[in-house]
């Protein structure tokens, strides 16, 4: 009788989805957005970081500007695990107004996000800013892609 090992999926480095997320700086923000380059909004770099590691990842596309934090919750929950504590690579979910709206990537001293400037302009898009209190003050769940080694 032989034995066969069910395979895990793919192993990817930390190191390897905080590069694939800066690759994605400098992209217009835009509601739904998943064109890296052309356009992306947070729930969009947090996809397109997934699928340019080579992840499986489900797109989730039905949501408005301020989903409702059962939705936020619900979608990630079922794409990703939680983690506790957070290391470059990770998915940190903030609040906006005291509710889980808003996903970045950690990076070794920062966050990558898709911001979206009231008003547009130069700042609406994807960047890297260093981590702040103002971050720490925001944070309402950490979580790992599936497939993180």
């Amino acid at each position: 009788m032989s034995k066969t090992k069910k395979s895990r999926g793919p192993v990817v480095s930390r190191d390897f989805i905080v590069a694939a997320a800066r690759n994605m700086i400098g992209t217009p923000f835009y509601h739904r957005g998943r064109s890296p380059g052309v356009a992306l909004d947070c729930w969009g770099l947090v996809i397109c970081t997934a699928w340019a590691v080579g992840l499986e990842f489900e797109d989730f596309t039905d949501y408005g500007n301020r989903p409702s934090a059962e939705q936020v919750l619900s979608v990630i929950d079922a794409r990703m695990y939680r983690a506790s504590g957070a290391l470059p690579g990770s998915m940190i979910l903030t609040t906006i107004g005291g509710h889980p709206q808003h996903m970045g990537i950690r990076t070794e001293g920062g966050i990558i996000h898709a911001h979206n400037r009231i008003g547009g302009g130069s700042t609406t898009k994807v960047r890297e800013e260093r981590w702040s209190e103002r971050w720490s003050s925001r944070v309402y769940g950490i979580y790992d892609y599936r497939g993180v080694g």
